[in-house]
Parts: C-alpha cells; structure tokens; sequence
C-alpha cells in the first residue's frame, strides 16, 4: 500500500469517525436543549374571537402531544351587516368561556381584512439587522398611519442576500383598542391579535403543510384570499361578488384566484392547490374547477380530521376563527400578531432539561463520592446499636467469666496443693507396701513436707533402700543409729525422709525410663 493511498485511507477514516461524533453530540444537545414547552409534551389552549358581519364566532381548541383538539364553538348573532359592538363581543364572550369551560385560556382576536391595510414592501439588503426599527419608522410613509396611532406586524417573505422583501398589516389602534378595553373591563385579556386573510392562511398552510397554497373564503357576497409558500403569506387579495348571478359571481372569483395563479411560477416551487371555503353549498361553486388551472379542493368538515374533531357532533365550523386558534397552537404557524408592533423574540435554546440534569448528575457524583463512607458509618452506628442492645448480656457474661476465673483459681490452688502434698493415706499405703511383712512401727509421724518412723524389722539395713526407690520419697536416711534388742531378736530403726511431690515424682520416673 503506497503512502498516499494510507493517507487517503486514513483521512476517510477520520471523516467517518468525526461524522458520527457530530451525529452524537446533535442527538445530546438536541436532548439537553429539550424545551419542557416543546409542543410534543406542553399541553396548551387557545379561544379565538372572529368579527364578523352580521355577529361573531368563538372557537375553543387545546393541543397536547403535538395532536390539536377542537373542543367547542359557538356563534352569536348580532344587527346585519354591521360588526357587533365591543360590548356585545365582551358579554358574547364571557358567555362562550363559561360555555365551553375555557376560564383562563389565552385569548385570540381575528379582525376583518377590511379594517386593515395590507402591503408587499421591499427594502435594500443593509436594513436587513434592523428590520423591526426599520418599519417602525417607515410605517408613516409605507400607510397612512403612524407607528404610535397603529397596531402592525410583518413576515419576511424570503431570507437572502438580496432585497429584503416583507408583507405588512397595520390597522389603527382606536378601531381595535374599544374591543381590548371592553374585553379587559370583564377580566378578559387578548394576547393575540389576527387577521381573517391571516387565519385563513394558517389553516390552508396546516392542510397542505408544504409548498405553495392559494386559498379564498366565500361569505355574504364578498370574497377575500391569499397566497402562502411554506407557511409566509405572499400575497392577499378581497372583492364584492355580483349578487344573484351565480355564474357572474363564479367568473369574478375566477379571475381572481387565477390572477394570483399566475403569480406563482415565477416564484418557484411546486404547482400551488386552491383550497375554497364557503358558507353556501360546494355545488355552487363547482364552476370554478373548469375555471382555474390548478386543483381545488372545498374544504369540509371531513378534511378537518387531523384537528380531532369531537365525533358526533356536527357543528358548523367557522374557518377563520379556526386558523386563528391555530396560529396560536400550532408550532408550524406563521401568521401575523399586531399587538406585537413587529417585535419577534427570537426562540432562545431552553436551559431547563440541561440544568436539571446537570443538577442530577452532580447529586450522583456527590452520592458516589459520599456513599463509601456513608456505608461505613451505617455499619458503625449498626454495630455500636447492637453492642448498646448487649450491653447487659455482655455484663452478665463479664460477671460469669470472672466466678469461672475464680472456680479455676480455686482449682489450680487445689490441684497445685494435691501435686504439692499426696494425701496421707496414700504415704501411709506406701510404707505399708515398702515396710517387710516382718517389720512393724511403734510411731508414725507425717508432717507438711517430711515423715518419720520408728519400729523394728528382723534387719535394719534392708528397708532403707526400698524407701529410697518409692516415688513418694526422697533423702531417706536413718535418723538414729539402729539398736539390737536381744528380747524381741529384732533391730530397732528411726528413718526420717522427705515427701515427694507427685509432679516430681513422675518426673523422675520418666527419668529412670
């Protein structure tokens, strides 16, 4: 193998070891930076209020484990062809929340398009850093309004290095501001406010979920629509449709929708689907297939079943008011929020997971490096509470180990005395054994440590050395001289000795064997 193919070798090695080490470290972090209000596991909840001609509609939706669920909807009619009154919205809403059991719940507010004045600006690259402040102070110039008399947002359409292009809405404050104040007099905050073209949006983007969508709403004679690539709304538009000439009103729409058709190849991407919703019957509007050359879908209940929708109850569902608890619920929402003012906080890294569990392996070091000797410990207080329990039993053992030492002591002095001392009927049976059949004693004395006799034998001489070899005496000697007596025939002896212990006479045995 050459060099440069070891070379080659190893750097392919390399290559794949780095690879699979960012794989990992992507998967670590991605768990570390777990957000603990990450859509797949944070429940939440959304009310959307719709304006609408005529009354107004409440839809009461929730979202747990990434699956949204409409729990309820409500409308209420008010004065046709006039919007209800922030009072009416107020005490209309109160209603609905105790209605559908949503106290508490973050509150949304879908406006009509025709309040808002909604444009597609373009501003050179440089201003790119500062978008927000940029169309603050533009929005005089860009509407009619000022940025202190007005409630705005805008999306960037496109992220690149070329012209930074956005859409903006803005609606004056003092057209929205009545409904706040009544809302929040009754104790009901709007953390959120939407537009119908917005809304709609929303929910076509969450049906299609990817590429281009055209969608339009059909209600009460009027039409309004946009244009959404990925979820960024691209463009909108709105008009009246001719009142009873259905094929007229079919004509008009259909020039409508297909101008915005027309718009979107040049942007690129797949071929957009226009969804249509209506409040009158599909049928009257099936013109529209033969009219617009790109596939369209009405949308009806039926096509809502990823939203959960609660089996056997077939309530009429207002669109808009639907896209508008979307945007709140659904992660993949872009839509547009004028109390915002155009200020998007960007989604900062969540700290919580990592320092929970920074804080749990530190309590498992802790624990790791503090066991041993907290094992140690336990076994110390289990041996000194055993000994505590013990206590007297060891007493009592204290108490019978000391008489036991005594009774040995006892033993010992009495077993020292016997091997010290041989009792005397013992010395007394040894004489007798000793002494010839012949002889015969006229005195015996046995004192601690000595003996002596007296008597007579037929000789003397002889019994001497049988005392000599008996193991219980030593240093015999005669302690007189002996004496015949001519009467008895018989020599007459004295005999003194010492006793032998019976230790030392065993040992002198040993000896002799």
């Amino acid at each position: 193998m050459t060099t440069a193919e070891m070379l080659n070798r190893t750097t392919s090695l390399a290559s794949g070891i780095a690879d699979r080490v960012l794989r990992w470290f992507g998967i670590l972090w991605r768990a570390l930076t777990f957000s603990l209000a990450d859509e797949r596991v944070a429940p939440l909840r959304s009310v959307a209020i719709l304006l609408e001609e005529g009354g107004m509609s409440v839809v009461y939706a929730s979202r747990f484990l990434s699956r949204i669920r409409l729990r309820g909807v409500r409308r209420y009619a008010f004065e046709p062809g006039r919007y209800p009154t922030p009072e009416n919205v107020a005490a209309s809403i109160l209603l609905a929340v105790n209605e559908l059991n949503a106290a508490g719940t973050p509150i949304s507010l879908v406006i009509p398009k025709a309040w808002c004045i909604i444009r597609k600006i373009e501003f050179p690259p440089a201003v790119r850093e500062n978008l927000p402040d940029v169309v603050t102070f533009e929005l005089d110039r860009l509407t009619p309004l000022p940025a202190e008399q007005a409630l705005y947002d805008f999306q960037a359409l496109e992220s690149g290095e070329g012209p930074v292009r956005i859409m903006l809405a803005a609606v004056r404050e003092d057209m929205v501001q009545p409904y706040l104040a009544a809302l929040r007099k009754r104790g009901v905050t709007v953390d959120r406010v939407t537009v119908h073209v917005s809304a709609l949006g929303t929910l076509g983007h969450f049906l299609h979920r990817s590429g281009n969508t055209v969608f339009v709403g059909i209600r009460a004679g009027a039409y309004e629509g946009g244009w959404v690539r990925d979820g960024r709304w691209e463009d909108s538009f709105a008009g009246n449709l001719p009142a009873r000439d259905g094929e007229a009103a079919v004509g008009v729409l259909a020039d409508a929708v297909q101008a915005v058709l027309d718009r979107v190849p040049a942007s690129g991407g797949p071929p957009p689907r226009v969804y249509v919703y209506a409040e009158a019957e599909a049928e009257a509007w099936s013109g529209l297939r033969d009219l617009i050359q790109a596939p369209v879908r009405y949308i009806r209940d039926s096509d809502l079943a990823p939203l959960l929708l609660p089996a056997g109850k077939g309530v009429d569902i207002p669109h808009v008011a639907l896209g508008g608890a979307l945007e709140s619920l659904w992660p993949g929402a872009e839509g547009m929020n004028l109390l915002s003012r155009g200020v998007h906080n960007p989604r900062k890294a969540p700290l919580a997971v990592t320092m929970v569990l920074l804080a749990v392996l530190t309590a498992v070091g802790i624990l790791w490096l503090v066991s041993p000797l907290q094992f140690v410990e336990w076994k110390i207080e289990a041996v000194d509470r055993e000994i505590a329990s013990r206590r007297g039993e060891i007493a009592k053992i204290e108490v019978l180990k000391r008489d036991v030492e005594g009774v040995e002591k006892q033993i010992a002095a009495i077993g020292a005395f016997k091997a010290n001392h041989p009792m005397r009927l013992i010395l007394i049976r040894e004489i007798t054994t000793v002494l010839p059949k012949t002889a015969w004693l006229s005195r015996l004395r046995i004192m601690d440590n000595n003996v002596e006799i007296e008597g007579y034998a037929s000789t003397a001489t002889e019994i001497l050395p049988k005392f000599e070899v008996s193991p219980h005496f030593r240093k015999v000697e005669f302690a007189a001289p002996t004496s015949r007596d001519t009467r008895l025939n018989m020599d007459r002896f004295s005999i003194k000795m010492e006793i032998e212990s019976l230790a030392g006479g065993k040992a002198r045995d040993a000896q002799k064997e």
